[in-house]
This record gives structure tokens, sequence and C-alpha cells, in this order.
């Protein structure tokens, strides 16, 4: 299992963007970007929020989530929960020999939530902001995993693209200019997700924040791939 765009987007949110280093005095570590302070000091260089999403993805995914992946049973918004926490407090917080760490093996879910909120104290005090995330966190851990339309990360033209193009694709002999007129619009759709991703440039040539995990991007852009291979 891997953490979601939604769970990025958590982290992100309660991290925050910080292009340069700054001092954490409650840490006492050196910060930049979304919270990262392996290996940084305080003449790191700069980077974008584009970099910093996608040094967050690869972090997440290779430090912080296999300490997740090694408790059993867990749904995607327990996983995606657990990696903002574990990001935020490192993965010894979930070890076998802590409490969380044992009510988590145990599968005791709502005892771990709970356990969630004591991680709440930075420099020997209550911060009103790990409060907040604790919550949030908690809330994701116990919520219900929807299981929603496969074509429902599109935006709406993109979607009845998409439809229209499946539907016609069950024939394809009898509507095969259609299909690859829809096919080119696909392309073009898909190859506009990109350059929103990669660049922060919309078809108009105005800007959006970059990423793949803004606005489902990347299930977006994957699911018209899927179509234009």
């Amino acid at each position: 299992m891997q953490i979601s765009d939604s769970g990025l987007r958590l982290i992100e949110r309660f991290e925050g963007f910080v292009s340069h280093p700054y001092w954490d005095p409650y840490g006492r570590v050196w910060t930049r970007g979304y919270g990262e302070t392996e290996g940084i000091g305080a003449d790191s260089p700069p980077i974008s929020q584009r970099e910093a999403q996608q040094r967050l993805a690869r972090l997440v995914g290779e430090r912080y989530a296999p300490a997740v992946r090694a408790i059993e049973g867990l749904n995607q918004n327990q996983f995606d929960a657990l990696c903002s926490f574990v990001w935020n407090v490192g993965p010894g917080a979930i070890g076998p020999g802590t409490t969380l760490g044992r009510l988590l093996r145990a599968r005791e879910w709502s005892q771990a939530a709970d356990a969630l909120l004591a991680y709440v104290h930075a420099g020997g005090q209550v911060l009103q902001g790990l409060v907040t995330r604790r919550q949030a966190e908690r809330a994701l851990f116990m919520g219900p995993v929807t299981h929603t339309n496969p074509l429902g990360a599109l935006l709406g033209h993109e979607r009845i693209a998409v439809e229209t193009y499946d539907h016609l694709a069950r024939h394809p002999r009898l509507h095969r200019h259609q299909l690859a007129r829809l096919r080119q619009a696909l392309v073009s759709g898909r190859k506009d997700i990109w350059q929103a991703a990669e660049h922060g440039v919309l078809p108009n040539g105005q800007h959006t924040t970059p990423g793949w995990g803004v606005e489902h991007r990347k299930a977006r852009y994957e699911i018209l791939l899927s179509r234009t291979r």
C-alpha cells in the first residue's frame, strides 16, 4: 500500500511550505519544504513547491511508509493517517514497543485512534497546531473508506469524453472516425494535465499550483493515458 494523494495533501496542509531552510525551535532542527529535516542545514539551497511535493512523496514512501506497512489490516484511510503521523513524530512512535504500536498490531482501532491524541507536546508544552493535526489524523483514521466511481477524479468535460469514448469503443469499426477525434482530444487533455502538474501552466497560459497531488492530476492523467496508449 502507498500513501494516497489525499494523505499527501493532509501532510502538506499541516506542515506548510517554506522554500528555504528555517530553524524549528521545537524540534531543534533545520527544516525545509513540507517539514523535511533529514540532511537539511542552514546552507541548504531553497527549493520550489513542486520539488518539495516530489521530495515529500518520495521520502514518505522510502523512509516512513515501511513502518506503517509493518502493521497489518490497515485500510487506505488508516494508512494515510499514520503516514502523516509518523512524518511528524517519527516511525518509532508506532513501533511494537510503544502503547500505540501494540494497539495497532492488536487491531484495537478505536483505542489506537484515541492514543494518537496524546502526541500534542513539543518543547514541553501542548501546541494547538498539534492538537488540531492529531484530531484531523484521528478523524481520517476512523473515517470510512468510500468506494467511488472509478472516473470520479475526472473533471466534468473529461468524464463525458472518456465515457463517450468507452461507449463507442465497444464497436470500433462502426465509430472509428469519432474514436479517432475523441482520442486526439484525450491526448490533448493528458498533455494539459502534464503541463499543469510539471510546470504549473494551464491551457490558457495562466499559472496554477504545480504538483501531481493537486486536483487529482495523477489519477486524471492515468485515466486518460489508459485510453490513449
